[in-house]
């Protein structure tokens, strides 16, 4: 503990906090620097844990369909061993962390949220050099209040691939070529994008029943319609398309 810090005098203009009076606590316990750090980051996450409620429009832990996501992560998967892949849409974050214990190399992932960026990254973070989460807005280039470009996790033709799974549904139709453009930019020459998304054909979309969607989705592509929208940017569809989603898998030439 820092010497000119008394834990017994931090004031709150307020009652104090649960988890401050933790924090609080710790300090007082008179652990070294780094057992202290590791105690605060268990406590914080936990707190972030805490007040990560399920809405709908994400997959959270313990909420929502995993195995049917788990399924289009492990299928995306086979396309990721050894390579530096970008999770765009992370959400909270625990995709990213499966595709990196099987098998990449490296992975970034992104969302727009800020909670869920930060549970991502209190929960599944070990090494930021093989795992990072960063809280961005790929549609619109913006990451930190700066353009995706200017960051470092964000140079054209960084990654060797792209998987976003479940995302194009939450833009508008007119947004996702926009962001299949972002995403076709990202990629390295040769690279490989794939995206899930639910089968428009199948399923179509009706923005008059919020209830079954929650409001979240803003447009389910058929096959034909996202296969076209890559075809404009030179990308060719390789991979599967499933019975509930569509699995695209395109190449970048």
């Amino acid at each position: 503990m820092r010497k000119d810090i008394d834990a017994n005098k931090i004031q709150f203009p307020y009652e104090e906090p649960d988890h401050y009076k933790q924090i609080r606590l710790a300090l007082q316990q008179g652990l070294t620097a780094e057992e202290t750090v590791a105690k605060i980051n268990e406590i914080i996450n936990a707190k972030i844990r805490m007040s990560l409620k399920y809405t709908g429009e994400r997959l959270i832990p313990g909420h929502g369909n995993y195995e049917e996501h788990l399924n289009l992560y492990k299928a995306a998967s086979i396309y990721c061993h050894g390579k530096t892949v970008l999770d765009a849409a992370c959400g909270c974050g625990w995709g990213s962390r499966w595709l990196l214990d099987n098998g990449a190399a490296r992975v970034i992932g992104a969302d727009i949220d800020e909670e869920a960026v930060a549970f991502a990254r209190g929960e599944y973070i070990e090494d930021p050099m093989t795992l990072d989460f960063i809280q961005a807005d790929l549609l619109n280039g913006i990451s930190f209040g700066g353009t995706v470009c200017d960051r470092p996790w964000f140079p054209p033709e960084k990654y060797d691939v792209i998987v976003s799974i479940e995302t194009l549904e939450h833009v508008s139709r007119e947004e996702g070529p926009k962001l299949l453009k972002v995403f076709y930019d990202l990629l390295k020459p040769g690279g490989k994008l794939i995206v899930s998304t639910p089968d428009g054909a199948k399923f179509p979309y009706h923005p008059a029943s919020p209830a079954e969607y929650r409001g979240f989705h803003k447009w389910h592509y058929t096959d034909d319609e996202l296969i076209d929208i890559l075809a404009d940017y030179g990308m060719i569809i390789t991979g599967p398309v499933n019975a509930a989603h569509i699995l695209a898998v395109a190449d970048k030439g």
